[in-house]
């Protein structure tokens, strides 16, 4: 590895210390999965100087995609960035409610969040717990219906534009365009 690619790497955040290495504990903190490597059997992880970065939103901006066959990460856009806006992806499911965030993110990454999403009212994480589990229905949903049809794709599609601008609005307060 270059010494400039370990440089980096070292030198991102380490939220294990209890790990048995500091190596591990970057690792862990900052790693990606990576599924289905063509010819090999097993659960791989991915780090990267860069990508391994981009700090968490429970309402990201961007979703990050492991392509299996280039062996390539991928970070997409889930709406409208702007210049000089930082990019954020979830550390968690998009689909996670507010006390599986509340829970999980402390215990895998030793932070609370205090994103938009996570200072909500109360009645307005309620709104946004029941848009995520709409989502969530929906994306199962669209994973595996019985047979594909394109009145099916169609539904599926429509079903899930929908919830995304009702989560943008419910987060941003206007819809995205």
């Amino acid at each position: 590895m270059p010494a400039e690619t370990c440089r980096l790497l070292l030198a991102l955040h380490d939220c294990k210390p209890h790990a048995p290495s500091a190596e591990f504990a970057i690792a862990t903190t900052n790693s990606f999965e990576a599924h289905r490597v063509p010819g090999c059997i097993g659960e791989y992880s991915v780090l990267f100087d860069d990508i391994s970065r981009i700090n968490h939103r429970c309402t990201p901006n961007a979703g990050f995609f492991w392509d299996p066959e280039s062996l390539r990460p991928r970070i997409y856009a889930l709406q409208s960035i702007a210049p000089g806006e930082e990019i954020t992806i979830s550390y968690v499911s998009n689909y996670a409610l507010f006390h599986q965030r509340r829970e999980t993110l402390p215990r895998l990454y030793a932070f609370t969040c205090a994103c938009t999403t996570c200072t909500l009212l109360p009645t307005e994480r309620w709104a946004d717990d029941d848009t995520r589990q709409d989502a969530s229905r929906a994306a199962a949903e669209a994973g595996s219906p019985p047979v594909v049809t394109a009145a099916s794709a169609l539904r599926v599609t429509k079903t899930a534009l929908g919830l995304a601008r009702r989560m943008r609005e419910a987060v941003l307060g206007q819809p995205y365009s």
